[in-house]
């Protein structure tokens, strides 16, 4: 089974989380944009910044199964 956790694109950015800030900051017009290579780096040099660390790329054990 696929599971869909809200992140999109090359750097699995979080879209519940970063789409509005994103928008605002004019970096995507629209989720579908994560999906460009340059501008979902884009967006994870920008949430990089904002954030000084990789804490917003964090996952718990409980977010993800191996199968």
């Amino acid at each position: 089974p696929e599971y869909y956790t809200g992140d999109l694109g090359l750097m699995q950015i979080n879209v519940p989380v970063w789409e509005d800030v994103l928008a605002g900051e004019a970096i995507i017009r629209t989720r579908r944009d994560l999906f460009n290579e340059g501008i979902n780096a884009r967006a994870a040099r920008f949430i990089y910044d904002r954030t000084g660390d990789f804490s917003a790329w964090y996952m718990s054990g409980d977010c993800h199964e191996l199968h």
